[in-house]
């Protein structure tokens, strides 16, 4: 159920900041400097929910 809220939440904001590009003439120059972020920020998630998932089915096979 995560996995859906925050695929929604990035697709939200990807069309929030594309909307303040065409609208409104936001320049979007940050984008070229930050683009490796984004990545970055992605595999931080993999890795902390692999470690939950680690975690979580420990505490399952002690029961």
């Amino acid at each position: 159920m995560f996995r859906l809220c925050s695929g929604g939440a990035t697709l939200i904001a990807v069309g929030f900041i594309l909307l303040l590009h065409t609208r409104f003439g936001v320049s979007l120059d940050w984008v070229d400097e930050w683009w490796p972020a984004a990545p970055m920020i992605f595999g931080a998630y993999l890795l902390v929910r692999a470690i939950q998932e680690r975690r979580s089915s420990r505490a399952n096979d002690s029961r």
